[in-house]
């Protein structure tokens, strides 16, 4: 029943009107916004893959923001008229305010990823929700949206049956993903971008997991979204579903 109510919300929430974007000729552009129901978990590395089409890609940036790399990635993003997700470190934000309101302020969509980045797994439950509700505060205070911080991502994907629960009675949706070019390791951009196509052609579809605090990752991804232009790849934009009240973490 969780899946069927999640298709449903993929499908209503695909009308182009949803974009409030004017793209200009020639961009990737965004073809799509993807509303994700509250307490689901997405991403094939771990749960289900999310029923995209084939060739529809969803943009998603851990870690930052990092105004030496964040800044640039969003420059790139907005001229292709793109938006995507940021799963923030609380903590990094805090440093980068400015940055955290430019996210906002250009559309795309701010999850979380812990105030420190740390392991939940080496931590109490009571501690792991402290630490995400730390982050989701200061996102919403920052940006003024309270519909913002709903989407969450474990740091290293590391995840815990007693934080899942958590996470999905308060509302948030967990966010996993289906392809993953490593770029966290700082390779060159070259062999990142090489490894990250082949991902992409190899899956055909998905949520593809990047890192804007890392700078060759904005070194890459203007090549990579003339990839995915050539290719005839579409971009999907994730939300939370709307008018969705949190409770705990």
């Amino acid at each position: 029943m969780r899946q069927l109510l999640t298709a449903i919300l993929l499908v209503l929430a695909g009308a182009p009107s949803a974009l409030a974007q004017n793209c200009g000729a020639g961009t990737l552009g965004t073809s799509r916004v993807q509303s994700i129901a509250p307490g689901e978990m997405v991403g094939s590395f771990h749960y289900a893959s999310p029923p995209f089409a084939p060739k529809e890609i969803a943009l998603t940036f851990d870690d930052g923001p990092n105004p030496k790399s964040t800044e640039r990635i969003l420059d790139t993003l907005k001229r292709e008229c793109i938006r995507a997700t940021f799963f923030v470190v609380g903590r990094r934000a805090k440093q980068a305010p400015e940055l955290l309101r430019r996210i906002a302020a250009e559309g795309h969509t701010i999850g979380t990823h812990t105030w420190s980045h740390r392991d939940l797994k080496k931590v109490s439950p009571e501690v792991g929700k402290d630490d995400i509700e730390q982050t989701i505060d200061f996102v919403r205070t920052t940006t003024g949206r309270t519909q913002d911080a709903r989407l969450f991502r474990y740091p290293n994907l590391s995840q815990t049956p007693e934080m899942n629960r958590l996470l999905a009675e308060g509302g948030q949706i967990v966010m996993s993903t289906d392809i993953s070019p490593k770029d966290w390791k700082g390779d060159p951009p070259a062999e990142t971008l090489e490894r990250l196509k082949r991902l992409v052609k190899n899956r055909g579809r998905g949520i593809v997991m990047l890192h804007d605090a890392q700078a060759h990752t904005a070194d890459f991804l203007p090549d990579f979204l003339a990839f995915l232009k050539a290719e005839g790849y579409r971009i999907v934009a994730l939300e939370a579903a709307v008018n969705t009240p949190r409770e705990g973490p």
